[in-house]
């Protein structure tokens, strides 16, 4: 009997399961390429929930023409921060195994856009816990805790990403960054001197809560601005490391600088139109530093849609050369693979 000539249709088991045959699947149940993971379906909940509430408060106001512009664009960049998770999680649907940092960070967006989201229903029961003083009207002390809540899951979701995109680039920095890290800090270092020299030279009255919300406002901004600082470096890197989508990690870097560009740019002119221009019209510049910091969450939802970080060659090319190192076997091919670890094991972990 002569052996067989023919492959075998059978893979070897040391096969990665991306080279193997297509699972087989009763014709009733839809493809695993093709299925939606469950882990969509909460982003897409919570963005009907935000397109109505975003249609509730238009409608509230008269469902006036000249608000309907400014209200599609509020609601486009809210619906962003949320269907950033969606689209992870449909280009990554091992996304909680393989980029669990990624994974917990576009969940803290959606976590943050909730709480926004709530804080309207919720700021009568804020007044009634606990009312604000007749000589200070505008501080209500569970209402200002809330959105420090609220602004504080913003900046951990942003280095989580930060963090998790670093870890999943598979290339050297083409360069070093430390020059941009260097200039980053820098002008957000400068942002913070002139947000307090614009706060003092307007009509502040000054007064230990006064000082207080200030401080905390000014580091507040501060933390969030290095935090994008961090992404921008991160994706840059990326994008010059030659990580694919290459176009998914130049619009993440994008999307910081976009974030970082609109703050910088509105102290920036709070301290110079009025000596430049006392009497100006500067309606135009809200407006167009407004669409800018708005088009930041959109352009990085384009970057997950893309594919932002893809994983595709990881297996193959990490598998391919595991024997090509000293002591490479089915140990290192595990390892190749291996997820990264998980949001509590980084928690204090710095930004790179």
């Amino acid at each position: 009997m002569t052996e067989p000539t023919a492959a075998p249709l059978d893979p070897p088991v040391t096969e990665p399961a991306e080279r193997q045959w297509a699972e087989a699947r009763p014709p009733h149940l839809p493809d695993t390429v093709t299925r939606v993971p469950w882990m969509v379906w909460p982003f897409v909940v919570l963005a009907l929930v935000q397109a109505y509430a975003a249609w509730r408060g238009w409608v509230d106001q008269g469902a006036n023409a000249g608000f309907l512009v400014p209200t599609l664009r509020i609601a486009a960049a809210d619906l962003a921060s949320v269907l950033i998770g969606a689209a992870f999680f449909v280009r990554h649907p091992d996304g909680l195994r393989r980029l669990p940092l990624i994974a917990f960070a576009v969940t803290l967006f959606a976590v943050q856009e909730a709480l926004l989201l709530a804080s309207g229903p919720l700021s009568t029961v804020f007044d009634s816990l606990t009312p604000a003083d007749a000589a200070t009207p505008f501080f209500v002390p569970l209402a200002y805790a809330y959105s420090l809540l609220a602004a504080a899951i913003g900046i951990f979701a942003v280095l989580y990403l930060a963090r998790g995109l670093g870890e999943a680039r598979r290339t050297m920095d083409e360069g070093s960054m430390r020059g941009l890290t260097i200039g980053l800090v820098l002008v957000v270092v400068t942002y913070g001197v002139l947000g307090t020299a614009s706060i003092i030279r307007s009509d502040f009255e000054v007064s230990p809560l006064n000082v207080l919300l200030v401080g905390v406002a000014i580091g507040t901004s501060v933390i969030s601005l290095l935090a994008w600082s961090a992404l921008i470096v991160v994706s840059l890197a990326g994008w010059l490391g030659g990580e694919e989508p290459r176009l998914g990690w130049l619009l993440a870097a994008l999307s910081g600088a976009a974030f970082l560009l609109a703050q910088v740019v509105i102290v920036v002119a709070e301290l110079i139109i009025p000596v430049v221009s006392p009497r100006g019209d500067t309606a135009w510049l809200g407006e167009a530093l407004g669409l800018l910091f708005q088009l930041g969450s959109i352009v990085l939802l384009v970057a997950f849609v893309l594919g932002l970080p893809s994983t595709a060659e990881t297996a193959w090319t990490d598998l391919d050369h595991a024997d090509d190192e000293p002591g490479g076997d089915d140990a290192d091919r595990r390892d190749a693979v291996e997820p990264s670890p998980s949001p509590v094991d980084v928690a204090a972990g710095p930004v790179v």
